[in-house]
């Protein structure tokens, strides 16, 4: 507990039970013992979602804080359920439960030299910190928001594909793509250099500039000519 008072609850307990809300929602509580809880304070904590449980015995009040505790945990359980099952390879380093700091951000950072497609932060139905995201837009990590797994995976997903494909843009001009030519006879134009003939592609693909060459003692190289 963060504060033990005598009288009733009032809107300024609500208040400072609030602040939990953001990193242990189930300590987001107020328990009132044998004590009035004003009007104007159910009601705020109605609206920001601060649970108070009142009893006149000590015991029936600790029972309904742990029922809803256990209340929470099982809803917990069910979110990481749904995320177990769900069919993904993906590599991580860490799970946590509650909003996106910046502890999250520097430690998802590590990987920009290595992986960047893994700089990445996956925040299912939780809210980013403003100086988390600030954080992590200088950086360069990416954080990916959802309230709906499988939105969140499509993102990242989509995400990735984007970097592949600027990775096979910047290599394009010097990609070898493999391939296994058949030399056929009866077009044979010219022997010598430059060799002019005609083949048939048996495996790959043949582009212009494909370095080739053909197995014998003395292996020779020379760039395609079409």
């Amino acid at each position: 507990y963060s504060a033990i008072r005598i009288g009733p609850v009032v809107k300024r307990d609500v208040m400072k039970a609030s602040t939990m809300l953001e990193h242990e929602p189930q300590f987001a509580t107020i328990l009132a013992f044998d004590v009035k809880v004003e009007k104007e304070a159910q009601e705020m904590a109605d609206s920001l979602g601060v649970k108070i449980f009142q009893a006149d015995i000590i015991y029936h009040l600790f029972d309904k804080f742990m029922a809803y505790r256990e209340e929470l945990k099982q809803k917990k359980r069910e979110e990481f359920k749904s995320i177990a099952v769900f069919p993904c390879k993906l590599k991580y380093s860490a799970i946590r439960i509650g909003p996106v700091v910046k502890r999250d951000v520097m430690k998802a950072s590590t990987m920009l030299e290595h992986e960047p497609q893994f700089a990445t932060i996956l925040a299912f139905d939780v809210k980013v910190e403003k100086e988390a995201q600030e954080m992590a837009d200088s950086l360069g990590v990416k954080i990916f928001q959802a309230d709906i797994i499988y939105h969140l995976f499509d993102k990242f997903m989509a995400y990735r594909e984007e970097l592949k494909q600027k990775k096979r843009e910047e290599f394009k001009s010097i990609a070898v793509f493999p391939c296994k030519l058949k030399i056929l006879p009866q077009f044979i134009f010219n022997s010598r250099d430059p060799i002019v003939m005609g083949v048939m592609v048996e495996n790959g693909i043949v582009k212009v500039g494909t370095p080739i060459c053909v197995p014998s003692k003395e292996v020779s190289f020379r760039n395609i000519t079409l």
